[in-house]
């Protein structure tokens, strides 16, 4: 069965770029700064935090790419947050929050992990990441990739200002 599954996406890898068009469409985020790997979107007392995919894969094809530089410039879209939730941009906001197959990049930038249970909407949402990444990734879809389970990260907005502090802003890209 799981096999099944993985030759559906490399039969129709199209129908993830065009869900996820859709679901931009219906459910827009914003960057959070200009060049930025991270976008957001409100909902609520909450911003749902988002990878670019498309940044990324681009960050992927320039040269002198490396995971440090990628984590590296995710630190500098949480300093750009911090310094915007500072500004009053998003007040009311308690959380930050997302779901990624990437855990422990979301445990090195300060978000506490924890793994989402195993349901028929969270097995529907990892086919749909583990997709992605195989669509922006250079080596497309990968064994290990396809082991990873979704996690949430979040981080309130309090251990957000406190860990990206003014002076933590670091402009030297």
């Amino acid at each position: 069965m799981a096999d099944l599954r993985w030759r559906a996406f490399r039969a129709v890898p199209w129908v993830w770029t065009a869900w996820e068009r859709f679901y931009s469409r219906t459910h827009p985020a914003t960057p959070v700064r200009s060049g930025s790997l991270f976008a957001i979107r409100r909902a609520g007392d909450v911003l749902e935090l988002h990878l670019d995919g498309h940044a990324l894969a681009a960050m992927r094809k320039s040269p002198g790419y490396s995971t440090f530089r990628a984590v590296h410039v995710l630190r500098e879209d949480l300093s750009a947050l911090a310094a915007r939730v500072r500004a009053g941009e998003f007040a009311g906001v308690t959380t930050i929050r997302g779901t990624s197959l990437m855990g422990e990049a979301g445990a090195v930038l300060g978000f506490e992990v924890r793994s989402v249970k195993k349901s028929i909407r969270n097995r529907l949402e990892r086919y749909f990441m583990v997709g992605l990444d195989a669509i922006y990734h250079p080596r497309g879809l990968r064994e290990r990739a396809k082991a990873r389970w979704p996690v949430e990260v979040a981080m309130s907005v309090e251990a957000l200002l406190s860990r990206y502090s003014d002076d933590s802003l670091d402009t030297t890209t």
